[in-house]
């Protein structure tokens, strides 16, 4: 298949054989219409099939050298670049086979999409970082340098390092090592495999260091696409704080509203959508299906979805980092969201802070257990949803109400308030919670919100009442599953939901607080 196909024709491959990123990023997010089993049978054509002279067009250059080495050897153009995209690539195939239950398939190329080590050079160390993909040669040597001219006399040679990007006068520009971007750019764009690469240059905090240094001496490059995802990286050490800080500073720097206000080639709309994707603060990781998520830099967007639904995202508060954010009332529990999240529509509201601090880490597997047979979901707390409407001092709100056990914590969520309640509190409360369902709050309270304790419910039941809020509710009776008590002091009633795991309270009415309510659940 083409990498890049254009008026046409099939214009220069100037990496991997990428097509294959395109078909898994469709196949990941459910993109209906095409044959898959025909697209996987064409991926396999370009890992397997060598296009000989016409690798410039289609198909991958330099495969016989690949697959025999695992590596693409210095000396056939472009061998860094296309030695870890071609693992991508793999990793890619392996997606789509292991969706289709093609099990040998998916095995084989997972394994392959390791092939990135193979130019991962651990002992090299420059600019105070150690490890870099760098040039091997056909037979498995480290090259400290490479050759400069033709002459059988004198075998000039000139030291290559990370940001070598110089060629000889007869080597053309797209015949180098790597195209487009140096191994320091490189050395960083592993996407299927973050995980692995923290671990080979050393672990979180030498890999925090490590990005630091790469942005503070402008080795970034905004103006090509190797570059693209490197900001994101400090999502996978739990610190999307820093990725908001990074894109600010990139965009700050690098784009205007003037005519010339892109950094580089837009590229058939790749620079333009890097700046959107950020502005919105979601950003995909191409062939997989999740967006990351992190401080948008519009307030107020809405997405026209494919499927006729709308995503409305809004932001609360002030800031330059997110403390949560709530896709439709519920929690998102990791800073990303999942492509079929997305095209479900509704609201994603973003509640910003001046803090910058770590979020919990972990939810980014290995590159071995990152194949789901149509992408990762994105995990929410909530396991059930409804509404409650007050009625407070006259004024009607009706809002969004779930709950669901995280660990020993129910988590409640209402309007876009958070209640975590422990399940010692579930158990044996004796008074409600009272504390305003405020954009943004995040409780711990010491009572229920909504609901009885499970002791006060067996007090109804065994007794015929129950102490709440230090008044004695005595029980009138009980039908459809719902027991209907009266206060003796003010004769406010509830009607009690019996028969659930959490017994909420399905109405409250003449309450003298001014707080009634109705629960949908």
């Amino acid at each position: 298949m083409p990498d890049a196909r254009s008026g046409d024709c099939n214009g220069r491959t100037q990496g991997g054989s990428n097509a294959e990123v395109v078909i898994a990023d469709a196949f990941v997010k459910g993109v209906e219409g095409i044959d898959y089993d025909y697209a996987l049978e064409a991926m396999l054509k370009d890992a397997e099939a060598d296009p000989g002279a016409d690798h410039e067009k289609h198909g991958r250059g330099g495969l016989r050298e690949y697959l025999s080495l695992g590596y693409v050897p210095y000396g056939i153009d472009r061998a860094g670049t296309r030695t870890i995209e071609y693992a991508y690539d793999d990793y890619c195939i392996a997606l789509v086979a292991k969706g289709l239950g093609r099990a040998d398939v998916y095995r084989h190329y997972l394994k392959q999409s390791q092939n990135w080590k193979n130019l991962w050079r651990s002992d090299y160390e420059w600019d105070d970082v150690k490890g870099y993909i760098m040039p091997r040669d056909a037979e498995g040597r480290w090259l400290d340098s490479v050759p400069w001219g033709k002459s059988k006399v004198y075998h000039p040679s000139i030291p290559y390092t990370p940001v070598t990007k110089v060629a000889p006068w007869y080597l053309p520009w797209w015949s180098t090592f790597f195209y487009e971007a140096l191994s320091a750019e490189y050395s960083l764009s592993i996407p299927h495999d973050v995980p692995g690469l923290i671990e080979a240059c050393g672990g979180a905090e030498a890999f925090r260091k490590r990005l630091d240094m790469f942005f503070e001496r402008k080795r970034y490059n905004v103006g090509n696409e190797p570059s693209f995802l490197t900001p994101c990286l400090y999502h996978w050490i739990g610190r999307p704080d820093l990725t908001s800080d990074r894109v600010r500073q990139i965009v700050a720097e690098n784009y205007t509203d003037n005519p010339d206000g892109l950094p580089g080639n837009d590229d058939s709309g790749a620079m333009s959508s890097w700046l959107a994707f950020h502005m919105m603060g979601l950003y995909p990781n191409a062939g997989q299906s999740y967006y990351l998520l992190h401080a948008p830099m519009i307030r107020e967007w809405t997405l026209q979805l494919s499927n006729g639904k709308t995503l409305h995202s809004i932001v609360m508060g002030k800031g330059t980092h997110f403390e949560k954010v709530m896709l439709n009332g519920r929690l998102l529990t990791d800073a990303r969201l999942d492509h079929s999240d997305l095209m479900g529509g509704g609201e994603l509201v973003f509640y910003m802070s001046g803090k910058s601090e770590p979020v919990a880490r972990g939810k980014f597997p290995r590159w071995d257990r990152n194949v789901p047979t149509l992408g990762l979901k994105c995990s929410h707390v909530g396991t059930k949803k409804g509404a409650i409407s007050f009625t407070l001092n006259r004024q009607y709100r009706t809002w969004p109400l779930t709950y669901g056990w995280l660990a020993d914590t129910l988590i409640v969520t209402c309007k876009e308030a958070t209640y975590k309640i422990a399940r010692s509190i579930v158990e044996n409360a004796d008074g409600f919670c009272w504390d305003i369902p405020s954009d943004g709050a995040v409780y711990e309270p010491k009572a229920t919100f909504a609901f009885i304790s499970r002791k006060a419910l067996k007090d109804l039941r065994e007794k015929g009442y129950m102490t709440y809020d230090g008044i004695t509710w005595r029980k009138k009776g009980e039908s459809d599953a719902k027991i209907h008590v009266q206060a003796d002091i003010d004769r406010t009633e509830m009607w009690i939901k019996s028969d659930e795991d959490i017994p909420f309270v399905m109405e409250m009415r003449n309450n003298p607080l001014g707080i009634d309510w109705i629960t949908d659940l």
